[in-house]
């Protein structure tokens, strides 16, 4: 049996999904800046409106980098 099919690969499914990148980001916010989750939310939508990109690319750049996208 390969190990891409014996289903262990990715034990909780995909790492790369939208809802999960948001959620990870927002909780380094909250967990940073001792925020609530809509607080968080409303952060990271303003900064992608702010540096034009979409908002699963600023959770994803929060999460490699530990910080916010600045605007050009």
């Amino acid at each position: 049996m390969d190990a891409e099919d014996d289903g262990l690969s990715e034990p909780f499914g995909d790492w790369t999904h939208p809802a999960l990148l948001l959620g990870i980001a927002e909780g380094i916010l909250m967990s940073r800046y001792q925020i609530p989750g809509h607080v968080a939310n409303a952060l990271l939508r303003s900064c992608a409106a702010t540096v034009d990109l979409p908002l699963v690319q600023v959770a994803d750049w929060l999460i490699s980098t530990g910080r916010l996208p600045q605007p050009a």
